[in-house]
Formats: structure tokens, C-alpha cells, sequence
């Protein structure tokens, strides 16, 4: 199996995740009906860029890369990078007892369901960065990316 199998498996893993965990999905203020179908609508297994500054929405985009490749052994250490968009005039947050940005709760969520969980091909992922930017006048953005432990794949195996 080539080493980047591990992209479309550790997606699919991290949407499973995230669907399960009912305080990330109250934070789209989504209906029942619409949180069916979030997928390709506010969640993406890609690197989606709102294309309207009117929307006034919340998304997380997902994706995997595997950044280091070693000739040889096939060494490689998958990132899986996910970034959360919010629109500026959906970043306040009003919960109860939370005094934070929904963006920056939102990656205090997913820094704690991700950061340190195993199953991702056999291994753990750290959480090795965190970082805001603005994507648009209105849209900002949050960079979260965690690193999974090194893959070996040895080429004379026929893997």
C-alpha cells in the first residue's frame, strides 16, 4: 500500500470524529436538516474557500499530506491540517460561561478531541501548530496542524 493511502483514511476519520461530537456541530447553529448534509456544505474533505463574503458561516476544511518522503524506506510523516473559516460577524460566541471566539473555540475543541488520539494508521498525532490569519476583509481563518508519527514503507516488500 503506498504511503499516502493514509490521506482519504485520515480524512474520513477526522469527519467521522468531528460528526460525533455534538458541541462542535452546535457551534454552526445549523438545523437538524441542514447538519445532515454539512458535509460538502460547511465541513470539507479539502481545502474549501468561500467564494461569497455575503455568507455569514462557519467551515472547516480538512486535509492530509504526507510532507516528507526519504528514497529509500519511504519514511514519511503525515499532517492532517484542518482550518477553520469564520466570517467575522459570526465570531462572537454566545454561550453561557464561554468567553471566547467561536473560531478559537472552535480550535480549543478540536485541539482537545484530536491532539494525542491514536488510531491514525496504528499511531498518535500531536497538535504542532496554531495559527490565525485573515483569509478576506471579512473571513478569518485559524491553521490547526497535527503530525502523525513516522510511516515506513520498505519498497523491496511490495506494499
Amino acid at each position: 500500500m503506498p504511503i499516502n493511502s493514509v490521506i482519504s483514511e485520515w480524512k474520513n476519520k477526522a469527519i467521522s470524529m468531528i460528526l460525533s461530537q455534538d458541541n462542535i456541530l452546535d457551534l454552526f447553529e445549523k438545523d437538524d436538516e441542514e447538519l445532515e448534509n454539512i458535509v460538502y456544505s460547511n465541513i470539507y474533505p479539502f481545502l474549501y474557500i468561500p467564494y461569497t463574503q455575503t455568507n455569514v458561516e462557519l467551515y472547516l476544511n480538512i486535509e492530509v499530506s504526507v510532507p516528507k518522503v526519504i528514497w529509500g524506506a519511504f519514511k514519511g510523516y503525515p499532517q492532517m491540517i484542518i482550518q477553520i473559516i469564520c466570517h467575522q460577524d459570526k465570531m462572537r460566541l454566545n454561550k453561557a460561561g464561554i468567553s471566547k471566539t467561536r473560531m478559537d473555540y472552535v480550535s480549543e475543541l478540536l485541539g482537545q478531541l484530536f491532539n494525542n488520539s491514536d488510531g491514525w494508521s496504528g499511531n498518535r498525532i500531536q497538535l504542532i501548530s496554531d495559527v490565525p490569519d485573515n483569509l478576506s476583509p471579512v473571513y478569518k481563518r485559524r491553521t490547526l496542524i497535527f503530525q502523525g508519527e513516522e510511516l515506513t514503507i520498505n519498497p523491496c516488500e511490495g506494499n
